[in-house]
């Protein structure tokens, strides 16, 4: 089965990519928009895909949301009960995986309602791209981060091997938080160019 797919009806078709790409894009499932949102809040990337939820896997522990918020995925889930539309949530594409890295909240809504698919902007990569990614996502956009999840988020790229002799201002930039904040993380931690 292809991973392209609509939602008619209630039931979910399969679609080839030729066939999808013919098609104007439009809609597909309630709660979803057709425009990718970047961190800077301005349109960006290729156009959305649906991709079933079953073959989308979480980061965990190398996800920098300290957690998800419950009432915000029964709000989202609520809104996209009653029709409201969402942004694509954004994944990178592994293989046959496809690696959450932007629209948590939104993605376990999508769960909650029961749906199958859910529109998604896909990139290319691997795992390490996809936490790379993770950890400067909601900057500007979603459920704000805690200072929790930007701490997290400097934590992840500090204890890898290669990211954590990065400077403190290369990892400010990916994670979209000040280098002061990523220098006291970094000191509180210990971690000094692994």
């Amino acid at each position: 089965m292809s991973d392209s797919a609509k939602e008619i009806g209630g039931q979910v078709a399969a679609r080839t990519s030729a066939e999808a790409s013919k098609e104007q894009a439009k809609p597909a499932l309630r709660g979803e928009i057709i425009t990718s949102i970047g961190l800077d809040g301005t349109s960006r990337g290729p156009e959305p895909e649906m991709v079933y939820l079953e073959r989308i896997r979480t980061l965990g522990d190398n996800h920098p949301r300290f957690e998800i918020d419950g009432d915000v995925v029964a709000e989202y889930a609520e809104s996209m009960r009653s029709g409201a539309k969402f942004p694509p949530v954004t994944v990178i594409k592994d293989g046959e995986i496809y690696w959450l890295v932007d629209g948590g909240h939104r993605y376990e809504a999508a769960k909650r309602c029961g749906l199958q698919v859910i529109s998604a902007t896909v990139e290319s990569g691997c795992e390490r791209d996809a936490v790379l990614h993770a950890v400067g996502a909601n900057a500007g956009h979603g459920k704000r981060r805690s200072n929790q999840d930007k701490r997290k988020a400097v934590m992840i790229l500090l204890q890898d091997e290669e990211w954590g002799k990065w400077s403190d201002s290369e990892i400010a930039r990916r994670c979209n938080v000040s280098p002061d904040l990523v220098k006291s993380v970094r000191d509180e931690s210990g971690t000094y160019g692994r």
